[in-house]
């Protein structure tokens, strides 16, 4: 089905259509909730508010964008509201989380460190590395999800991650 169709569908509250949105981005929009927030516990919280924002406001998408950059977008923004509100209960990362244990598997390992360094960037560059690595989004498609210049995605992917191999390289 054209997307177009699909989301006149939605703007029709076609429950079918729902349906099929939330089979289609439900695991897209997991996993760039828990790699904006690292706690599980919040995952489906947020993913609710991502949903129901999305159903609300979708008679206002014009498809100037495809309906899976402007989730992204709308996702981003809700996990940095998340943030924003949980600024103030933040826990201490010690060498404790991060460092080797012989009963922790490898992958495990380099996942907390792979958080642990995610964490460390701000809601903005986190935004971008999420995107990119993780969503393996392209820098075009970055650039249209965060509404900026193509250029700005490029530079600030080099920052954030200067920013993580330098949190990495004292001890993070």
């Amino acid at each position: 089905m054209e997307e177009k169709e699909f989301v006149e569908r939605l703007k029709r509250g076609d429950e079918n259509a729902y349906r099929e949105f939330m089979a289609l981005y439900k695991d897209a929009v997991y996993r760039i909730i828990y790699s904006f927030s690292g706690m599980a516990s919040e995952i489906d919280d947020i993913a609710q508010d991502v949903f129901i924002a999305v159903f609300r406001k979708i008679h206002k998408f014009r498809l100037d964008s495809s309906l899976s950059t402007w989730l992204y977008r709308v996702t981003i923004n809700k996990c940095k509201d998340y943030l924003r509100k949980r600024r103030t209960a933040t826990v201490e990362l010690n060498d404790s989380i991060i460092s080797p244990r012989p009963d922790i598997p490898e992958r495990l390992l380099n996942e907390a460190r792979g958080k642990a360094l995610l964490a460390t960037l701000s809601a903005k560059f986190r935004s971008v590395v999420i995107l990119r690595e993780i969503e393996g989004m392209s820098y075009d498609d970055i650039a249209r999800t965060l509404k900026i210049p193509l250029g700005r995605v490029k530079i600030m992917l080099f920052r954030a991650r200067k920013q993580m191999k330098e949190a990495a390289l004292n001890g993070m």
